[in-house]
C-alpha cells in the first residue's frame, strides 16, 4: 500500500475521470446515466488494500486511542478530519479510516477522489509510513 503513495502524490496525478455518459434508449425512452468516476488503476489497488488491511476492525466502534467523548457510530467520523489529525493517528485509526473511505465510496461516487484531493488519504499513508519506520 505504501508503494502507492509516490504515485498518488506525483505532480498531475488524477485519481479519477468523470466521462460523459450518453442517454440510452430503453423501450422507446431515453434513460440518462447518473455520473460516476472511472478510477485510475492505482486507486483500484488502494481500494483492494483497504479491504485487506482493515479486516477484523469494526469501523464504527470507538478505539481506546480516540479522543474522550467520541461516540460510536457518529463522532468517529470527526476523529480524523485533516492532515494535522492524521499526523497523530495510530495504525488502528488509519485502518478504520481506510475502511470508512471504501464505505463512503459505496454511498457517494467520488468520495475516495475527494479524500485524495483534500489530502487526507496521502496524509494517512505518510503517517502509516512513519509508524512503520518507527517499529
Amino acid at each position: 500500500m505504501l508503494a502507492l503513495l509516490p504515485i498518488i502524490e506525483a505532480e498531475g496525478f488524477q485519481a479519477a475521470s468523470w466521462p460523459k455518459r450518453e442517454p440510452v434508449e430503453v423501450k422507446g425512452e431515453l434513460i440518462q446515466h447518473v455520473p460516476y468516476p472511472e478510477y485510475h488503476s492505482v486507486i483500484d489497488q488502494f481500494w483492494e488494500f483497504c479491504y485487506e488491511t482493515s479486516c477484523f476492525i469494526e469501523p464504527y466502534a470507538v478505539l481506546p486511542e480516540d479522543p474522550a467523548g467520541t461516540e460510536p457510530d457518529t463522532s468517529i467520523f470527526n476523529v480524523l478530519q485533516n492532515a494535522s489529525d492524521m499526523s497523530h493517528a495510530t495504525v488502528d485509526q488509519i485502518r478504520r479510516y481506510f475502511i470508512l473511505c471504501t464505505r463512503a465510496e459505496r454511498f457517494c461516487d467520488g468520495a475516495i477522489e475527494g479524500h485524495i484531493e483534500n489530502g487526507l488519504i496521502p496524509a494517512a499513508l505518510r503517517q502509516l509510513r512513519r509508524l512503520r519506520e518507527s517499529m
